[in-house]
């Protein structure tokens, strides 16, 4: 599934560590993307969009980098 949607090969997603949160709006997905920058175990939260489609991108792990990026374009 990772390779069909054209996910890197290193993957978080792969692991488990992973997930992507369709949102319905950009004010949606705000509110859920400050929230989750609170949570000290996101490495990685990204509100993505393409083609429409709107979606965050949340990574875990247990050596977090914090990396955020509201206007993320795959």
């Amino acid at each position: 599934l990772n390779a069909y949607v054209g996910g890197v090969a290193d993957s978080y997603h792969c692991l488990g560590l992973a997930a992507d949160i369709h949102v319905n709006d950009d004010a949606q997905a705000r509110r859920m993307f400050d929230i989750l920058k609170e949570n000290p175990y996101v490495d990685k939260c990204l509100f993505e969009h393409k083609n429409g489609t709107k979606w965050l991108h949340v990574q875990t792990s247990l050596y977090p980098r914090h990396k955020y990026n509201f206007n993320y374009i795959p």
